[in-house]
């Protein structure tokens, strides 16, 4: 099976009438978790994160995907300065990507957090929730993004649904 951006780069290198890629594609992913990315967050984040930080809610992220890609990301978007704690699941190793509960449960203890006074807040139906629900954490799913239009109904849905962030107010 591919990766994400192994698949999203193989479809555009065949689009393009280039069927001997392979060495491309490692040059292509090498670009990718190297380069600086210019990225924003989505209107509703800055002055959520500033009510919850008002109401004495602890913030954190569970974050999946190359570790230096993901610290490049939560940099760009300046994450850091809203956040209590960014639990980066590669550092813990591959196997221990969300769905695993491992990345919540490192999260839950760097908070000095209680599970069932926790909501954990994702978009991916299909990592976001297991590892969450299996530790007692209240979810919530955001419908908004590439994963806002999935059909299907997940093996581990989530206990509520939401359109924007503000609504956790």
């Amino acid at each position: 099976l591919e990766r994400g951006h192994q698949r999203v780069l193989n479809r555009g290198l065949l689009a393009l009438g280039l069927t001997e890629h392979e060495k491309l594609i490692a040059t292509l992913v090498d670009i990718y978790r190297s380069h600086q990315p210019s990225l924003a967050l989505y209107p509703d984040v800055s002055s959520t994160l500033q009510s919850l930080r008002e109401m004495g809610c602890k913030l954190g992220v569970v974050t999946n995907g190359t570790l230096s890609t993901q610290q490049k990301k939560v940099a760009a978007l300046g994450l850091t300065a809203w956040l209590d704690v960014i639990v980066y699941a590669d550092a813990l190793g591959r196997a221990h990507w969300k769905p695993s509960s491992l990345p919540c449960r490192v999260a839950l203890e760097a908070l000095n957090g209680n599970p069932t006074e926790t909501l954990y807040v994702g978009d991916d139906p299909h990592t976001d929730f297991k590892g969450a629900l299996m530790l007692g954490m209240s979810t919530v799913r955001i419908l908004r993004g590439e994963f806002q239009q999935v059909a299907e109904e997940p093996l581990f849905p989530p206990d509520y649904t939401i359109m924007s962030l503000a609504e956790l107010i």
